[in-house]
């Protein structure tokens, strides 16, 4: 019987509809088209799913999806679908022509203290990652940690020592 995605109400359905996304190709596509949905309750669902398929499974190709997470994670006001989004892009390999995109949309969420606390630290795991291809990103990276640090709260604080201690091996092996 299918699931229809926008009925689901807890996580016991989000994650069984993650599971069945990921050896159901259709459904995995349904998923992801669904994330920039304008129905709050599609857009939530998918990507609440979405995030559940890409911590199980790393190695998924979203390749065909970035653009989408992108502009849907610029665009959106809606919380839940962005820190979601965030979630996904943390978890899996960026392909190369959509790093800078990120790490624009990562500056960017790093930069809004409106933004969630878990968008924002999410936004550092995905900055975190993209060192080694984008190493002009740590100075400014370190210099918003030094202005937040103060007043973080704990995911940021552990985000933030995380990321200086990848920048601080990334310039110890490359300088």
């Amino acid at each position: 019987m299918p699931m229809n995605i926008e009925e689901i109400r807890n996580v016991k359905g989000i994650k069984k509809l993650a599971d069945m996304a990921f050896i159901d190709s259709e459904l995995f596509e349904v998923l992801f088209f669904g994330i920039k949905s304008n129905r709050e309750r599609l857009a939530y669902n998918s990507s609440w799913a979405a995030a559940h398929l890409t911590e199980k499974n790393k190695n998924c190709d979203l390749k065909r999806f970035f653009p989408d997470l992108i502009d849907t994670a610029f665009k959106t006001s809606k919380g839940g679908v962005k820190r979601n989004i965030f979630k996904i892009l943390q978890q899996v390999n960026i392909p190369v022509e959509f790093q800078f995109d990120c790490a624009d949309l990562a500056m960017d969420a790093l930069l809004n203290k409106k933004n969630d606390v878990a968008v924002r630290a999410f936004a550092l795991t995905i900055l975190e990652h993209l060192i080694s291809s984008i190493p002009e990103l740590i100075e400014e990276v370190l210099f918003l940690i030094e202005k937040e640090k103060s007043f973080a709260n704990a995911a940021f604080l552990v985000r933030s020592n995380r990321f200086e201690k990848t920048a601080k091996k990334h310039l110890s092996t490359h300088n």
